[in-house]
């Protein structure tokens, strides 16, 4: 999956007449991301993290982007994170992540420089797509 990543990522900034190196800097500029959760609970409330727990994370985000998760080995690469939106759904069907495709596609905030999860009851605890999946 991670070479799959690396490959569209590099794909994309050749279309656009970007090597790597000016990605790099163009990042440590800084960029904020707007970050939009949907918290897909079950109707009994299974799932339904708080938002103190929502915000831990954003806080995880920033801490591991400025590379103070491992200072010294890791680099700051300029981005930050900030929560744009929380909304919650109570459906059962979207809790065990069925029919993704459906609730992304109706509940997905933002542009292209916005960062969507979905917070469902399955292995990988959530979900989240890549820029170029949207159009817009």
């Amino acid at each position: 999956m991670q070479r799959a990543i690396a490959a569209k990522t590099k794909q994309i900034l050749k279309q656009r007449g970007l090597s790597t190196t000016a990605a790099v800097e163009a990042a440590a500029a800084g960029a904020s991301v707007p970050v939009y959760v949907h918290v897909m609970a079950g109707k009994n409330g299974a799932g339904n993290v708080t938002d103190t727990q929502i915000a831990q994370q954003i806080a995880v985000l920033n801490t591991t982007y400025a590379g103070n998760e491992a200072p010294g080995v890791a680099a700051n690469t300029g981005i930050t994170f900030t929560l744009a939106g929380t909304d919650r759904f109570f459906n059962d069907t979207w809790h065990k992540d069925r029919k993704s495709t459906t609730y992304r596609a109706q509940t997905r905030k933002g542009g292209k420089n916005a960062l969507n999860m979905w917070l469902v009851d399955f292995s990988y605890l959530g979900v989240a797509t890549f820029p170029w999946d949207y159009a817009a």
